[in-house]
């Protein structure tokens, strides 16, 4: 007699205590057309651990399943290396130096790079244990080959996988045995395991660094004390136009804002800022938030500051803004409230772009501890307004942002600056006091954006588009997060080669960082926020990038940010590996004009400095991707510098890196091109001459917007005479004086 198995209810069968017929569906369920929902019975105690232990195993499965796989790749290619090793050292061309264009021998995008595989011995797996030889057999069958083995469990294969790996590990050549030929071998019978790194060529960057330096410790010099809750009651009689500060002028600056910095980096939610601070608002300098933030905007590099404010009254303009949000804050700075925290984080980015970051750390300071109980309000509060709380996220980006740039002033980024170098330009007089002074700011301070880190989570705060937001301000939003995104694929790449002290690149560990680096950038980010390749192909006219990105769908300030950004990370990948230049027409001494010296820290080794007969496959790459991409950024800049609508600034550090690439091909020391192309290959070397002087006219045209530039735009222009002088040429200039007090201007 068949025993009687318990029928097992479903859900809506139990719960109303109806008769079940037990199927899937049952029959109730199914005459009246609803889900039958059937829930897992208790489990007994020995059987709770079956799923944790099943989850573990697939784990486990996986892992050796990716482990067999790279096994295999590594076996095929055993097999096929005596094959391919003649034929593999003709695909890798050097640049073609007769081949005159801008674009060299890379695809649209960036063309891939061909993993090379170690000189290996070939080695019988089937040998690797003599205690316990393979019984394998493999047989073919109607549908192919079939291997049969002796595995009979997870830890069998394991086992043989390990063996596997060691007799590939101890089938190689030592790497020394492979590379004592040096340049006499080929790439493609040299071991390529490890890629040489150079020091990196940065002239201008490090400039950079140091005039904000000498700027720092000018600042420092002339500053009196203060603390941020100070009475000020006697700071804001400072004589002023009433038409500069009054209600029209003021929301003149906030739009300017809101249309142009805004969509560089999305710190707040528009129209939640304005419905609580300026909407209904009929007295905007009662407000400290409002006063904070247009003291801060006047200190930002923007050609639009210039059309509100002119240039000679943005001093007294900016410091009347900033004495009355201090004023209205002395009061309830101790308050824990959305606006003391705005009023001392645009503070601290009033001070930050003043370069004054020791007084900005303090108003920095101030905001967190001011942000940590807003958190908490926020996170615990059930009736928190979403808009409120998407301009409290929002706001963290600023606070990060202000913290980079107070790490970078005292050089926690790690800027090359040794003593030799520093000195060398202190012959003046006053650069020593200054030297001094930035040696013991950055004794002095601790960085802040490891600590913020540690008490932020970031991935908290992590803007949300909301309903009200589309277009362009959706795009400048997301655009951001991809940024981020691209930064965090690239911050383990930059630790390892900016910061270490080997001078050996895995070379896996390049081709995997630029597969990830693509993989990301073209699949991760959606195709309506990129360029069309179409624009970047090789050999182009300066009139025909223009209309082919002037034409694109997708073209705005997004998709071009996002573009510069990419070609950036290229070079930052492939920069360690351009060989070193000869100092001796690096240097650049003009004792009528002593200003920075921006050579080599160090003398270069004699090893570092290559022929270019003598540069190997990935250093001819390096250099060709580089260039390409130092070509692409002044173009995509120079679409940029005749917008109208929007400013450059944000750009800097791109803009340098790419100048810096084409000073280094460049070799403006050497004024006969055959004796430079030993360094360059010609078509290179003849276009980075040329890009070098559309760098001093996109710098003059699109970076210099205030007062204090002016000096600045002369020295450019002492610069382009220098670089015309060197090349035994003569052309007009390529920007015209611009004088901050006509009502002219050089647009």
């Amino acid at each position: 007699m068949a025993s009687k198995s318990k029928n097992v209810p479903c859900e809506g069968c139990r719960e109303r205590k109806k008769k079940c017929s037990s199927g899937l569906p049952c029959d109730r369920c199914k005459r009246l057309g609803i889900e039958c929902i059937y829930y897992n019975p208790a489990l007994t105690h020995p059987d709770r651990f079956i799923g944790t232990n099943s989850k573990a195993l697939e784990a486990e499965v996986d892992e050796l399943q990716r482990i067999a796989n790279s096994l295999e790749d590594e076996m095929d290619r055993l097999q096929q290396h005596d094959s391919s090793l003649d034929s593999s050292s003709h695909d890798n061309d050097p640049i073609d130096s007769n081949n005159d264009g801008n674009g060299g021998n890379l695809s649209d995008a960036v063309s891939t790079t061909e993993e090379l595989s170690e000189i290996t011995e070939p080695v019988d797996l089937a040998k690797v244990n003599d205690n316990m030889p393979l019984q394998w057999h493999m047989s073919l069958g109607k549908y192919g080959l079939s291997l049969e083995t002796d595995i009979q469990s997870f830890d069998d294969l394991l086992h043989q996988v390990r063996i596997f790996g060691q007799a590939l590990l101890r089938g190689r050549k030592p790497l020394s045995s492979t590379m004592k030929n040096g340049s006499n071998t080929s790439p493609s019978q040299q071991s390529t395991t490890m890629l040489r790194r150079y020091p990196i060529f940065t002239p201008l960057r490090r400039a950079n660094y140091r005039a904000k330096l000498r700027c720092v410790s000018m600042n420092e010099k002339d500053d009196t004390p203060e603390t941020p809750t100070s009475d000020t009651t006697t700071t804001t009689t400072t004589t002023i136009d009433p038409d500069l500060i009054d209600r029209q002028r003021t929301l003149q600056l906030l739009e300017a804002y809101f249309e142009c910095q805004f969509y560089h980096c999305v710190m707040m939610h528009r129209e939640t800022f304005y419905s609580l601070f300026v909407n209904g608002n009929t007295d905007l300098l009662s407000s400290p938030v409002v006063c904070s933030l247009c003291a801060a905007i006047i200190t930002m590099r923007c050609r639009h500051i210039r059309e509100i404010i002119p240039c000679e009254k943005q001093a007294n303009a900016h410091t009347f803004y900033l004495n009355r949000a201090r004023e209205l804050i002395a009061t309830k700075f101790d308050v824990a409230t959305l606006e003391t925290f705005m009023t001392f984080l645009f503070i601290a980015l009033y001070y930050i772009n003043l370069m004054h970051p020791m007084r900005s750390r303090k108003y920095l300071e101030l905001a967190v501890r001011i942000r940590h109980v807003l958190a908490k309000d926020y996170e615990t509060s059930k009736d928190t307004d979403i808009h409120e709380y998407e301009l409290f996220k929002r706001l963290h980006t600023m606070l990060f942002d202000i913290a980079h740039q107070i790490d970078f002033f005292n050089n926690h980024r790690g800027v090359p600056d040794d003593n030799d170098s520093s000195s060398s330009s202190t012959k003046d007089g006053s650069g020593s006091s200054s030297h001094s002074n930035s040696v013991s700011l950055r004794q002095k301070t601790q960085p802040l954006s490891p600590e913020l880190a540690k008490q932020i989570s970031l991935s908290k705060h992590t803007p949300t588009p909301l309903p009200d937001e589309k277009g362009g301000h959706l795009r400048a939003l997301m655009k951001d997060v991809y940024t981020t995104r691209m930064n965090a694929v690239l911050h383990p790449y930059l630790c390892a080669t900016r910061f270490s002290t080997k001078d050996t690149i895995p070379q896996s560990f390049v081709i995997k960082m630029e597969t990830m680096y693509n993989h990301y950038c073209f699949t991760e980010i959606p195709p309506e926020y990129r360029l069309s390749l179409t624009i970047f192909e090789n050999d182009l006219s300066d009139e025909e990038f223009q209309s082919r990105l002037t034409n694109d769908h997708h073209l705005d300030i997004t998709a071009v940010c996002l573009a510069v950004r990419y070609y950036h990370g290229l070079i930052s990948i492939h920069e360690p590996f351009m060989p070193s230049l000869p100092r001796h027409f690096t240097r650049a001494n003009h004792p009528e004009r002593p200003l920075i010296n921006c050579d080599y820290t160090s003398e270069p080794k004699p090893s570092d400095i290559l022929l270019t007969e003598q540069m190997e496959t990935y250093q001819l790459r390096a250099l060709e991707v580089c260039h390409r991409s130092a070509i692409i950024i002044v173009r995509l800049l120079e679409f940029l510098s005749h917008k109208k609508n929007i400013c450059c600034y944000m750009f800097m550090p791109c803009f340098l890196t790419a100048w810096d690439i084409l000073m280094r091909n460049a070799c403006l020391g050497l004024a006969d091109p055959e004796e430079a192309q030993k360094y360059a290959p010609i078509r290179v070397l003849k276009l980075s001459r040329d890009y070098c002087l559309r760098c001093v006219e996109l710098l003059r045209k699109a970076f210099h917007f205030n007062t204090g530039d002016r000096i600045m735009w002369e020295h450019h222009q002492d610069v382009e005479n220098e670089i015309l002088s060197s090349l035994f040429a003569s052309r007009p200039y390529t920007a015209d004086y611009w004088d901050p007090f006509s009502s002219t201007s050089a647009w």
